[in-house]
């Protein structure tokens, strides 16, 4: 695991490293750092690279949903990694939060209840690649599922968008490439509503 943190992250954005003797549950706080625990506690598994995107990759990550995190190195031949599985128990949740199992709901209700103030800024990161002319089969590894689904999708990528009539946030589970340069989104405001009320 080593190997990859090394590869993905430089030194001096690494945190440092806790107390001896401090073993109070901690949050962990980027995906680098939850991928060595996982890897740490022998639930990671990394795959060869080249695994396909038709069907293939899917079905090695359900097959180990729940059990084991997976990890998919140059997907299809794309230099981007794909990760699945990574809170697909209870438990890890807890684990990732730095709490104790029974906390979990009561972590993530304060959380929705007490926000943190966001703040819109004009430079940021994000911002130094700007893609114009998208091809998003080109650009990312879009895995499609089952035989039946209208093209490649994200199970589990996070958008947030807001209503533009009615301001409200929505958190978006879900999409799907159907187009050369077009997403379909799926939203599901009752389910995050019902969290936060």
């Amino acid at each position: 695991m080593t190997q990859i943190r090394n590869a993905l992250q430089d030194a001096s954005s690494r945190e440092a490293p806790r107390a001896y003797g401090d073993n109070t549950p901690q949050p962990v706080r980027s995906l680098r750092d939850w991928l060595d625990h996982l890897a740490a506690r022998d639930r990671l598994v990394v795959l060869g690279p080249g695994i396909g995107l038709r069907f293939e990759l899917a079905a090695i990550a359900k097959r180990l949903d729940g059990v084991r995190a997976t990890l998919f190195p140059r997907p299809g031949g794309h230099p981007i990694p794909v990760v699945s599985g990574l809170v697909s128990d209870r438990a890890w949740m807890a684990d990732a939060m730095g709490v104790e199992t029974g906390e979990v709901l009561s972590r993530f209700r304060d959380a929705a209840l007490h926000r943190i103030p966001w703040r819109e800024t004009t430079s940021a990161p994000v911002h130094e690649v700007v893609h114009r002319d998208v091809d998003l089969a080109r650009l990312l590894p879009l895995p499609t599922h089952n035989e039946h689904d209208g093209g490649p999708y994200v199970t589990a990528g996070l958008m947030i968008t807001r209503n533009p009539r009615t301001g409200a946030q929505n958190g978006t589970p879900t999409c799907s490439s159907r187009w050369r340069s077009r997403v379909a989104v799926r939203s599901r405001r009752r389910s995050s509503s019902a969290l936060t009320r």
